[in-house]
């Protein structure tokens, strides 16, 4: 069995149950948990399991809100199997219920694993980094259903324009990306220059975006730059974009930061490569596939570098 190797574990692993659990699906808890201040709400979660060598593996892709569980249960009720089963037939079809977690606003470090009807607490879990069309379908689609506390703002807008990006509404996230660009830009005291045209291709302009805000931020607060230039170059196969500034170079061993590794595992996990170059300058580079999924393989890298360079 091949198990996740980009991952981030919270708390400490179960000996006997080890439970992952998909960043997105990870996203929708921290959005409910924000608004489980007052009210504690129930969530649960669906996904696959297997077993090897007497230990348990499950997978958690999908998480929805439940209604007919408001406290921990060693034994979930008729109605309460009804409404998990009736959520995972509507949105998660091709995944079994794993379990529960009754939210408090307080960090979540563990689920209540259900099996053979018996529900009992497993603490630490796993997060990793995959595709996940069936939880972005499912937080598009019930977005409006509760408040969104003020502070949750900003984390479900990037949500609903992932999803959108991925259901083809793109209308609403190009507003939505050239407002909060422009009004971005303007409380860092930064000017953007663009050289180049946009791809057509949806799905990478939504990820040029993102990297433009990203490095935007980077400028602003650790370089001391007031200026950010983009360069975007296409061919036939593949988009290049180049980001700088005009701040001052990275300090020796510069890293990526938390910002710049989760847009490199978003930019991949849509089949494109990038690329954070610290020396003699900062640049970041991305190169993304015309065809949305497809993954670039290096003779293409070296097309476009010579090409676009």
């Amino acid at each position: 069995m091949e198990l996740p190797k980009n991952i981030t574990q919270i708390g400490e692993a179960d000996k006997h149950c080890r439970v992952y659990v998909e960043d997105y699906v990870v996203s929708y808890i921290k959005q409910m948990n924000g608004m489980a201040q007052n009210k504690d709400i129930a969530i649960a979660l669906y996904g696959r399991r297997t077993t090897e060598n007497g230990v348990a593996y499950l997978f958690a892709y999908g998480s929805a809100k439940l209604n007919f569980l408001q406290k921990p249960v060693r034994h979930l009720s008729q109605a309460q199997e009804q409404e998990i089963e009736k959520l995972r037939k509507k949105y998660f079809p091709e995944m079994t219920f794993l379990g529960y977690q009754i939210l408090n606003g307080e960090m979540v470090e563990g689920f209540r694993i259900c099996e053979q009807e018996i529900c009992r607490y497993v603490a630490g879990y796993a997060q990793f980094y995959e595709k996940n069309d069936s939880m972005l379908a499912y937080m598009l689609e019930n977005r409006g259903e509760e408040a969104e506390p003020e502070k949750m703002k900003g984390q479900l807008k990037t949500i609903r324009q992932t999803a959108q990006i991925l259901l083809g509404n793109m209308e609403e996230v190009q507003d939505e990306n050239k407002e909060s660009i422009t009004e971005k830009a303007e409380k860092l005291g930064i000017t953007v220059f663009v050289t180049g045209s946009m791809p057509e291709e949806e799905y990478q302009k939504l990820l040029i975006d993102q990297a433009i805000m990203e490095c935007m931020t980077n400028c602003a607060r650790h370089a001391g730059g007031t200026r950010v230039f983009v360069k975007i170059t296409n061919n036939k196969v593949l988009c290049k974009v180049q980001i700088t500034n005009n701040g001052k170079k990275p300090a020796e061993g510069s890293q990526e930061g938390g910002g710049l590794t989760s847009l490199r595992k978003t930019v991949e996990r849509e089949g494109g490569k990038m690329q954070v170059i610290f020396s003699p300058k900062f640049e970041l580079i991305l190169l993304l596939s015309h065809e949305k999924d497809r993954e670039i393989k290096s003779s293409e890298e070296v097309t476009v570098k010579i090409l676009n360079s």
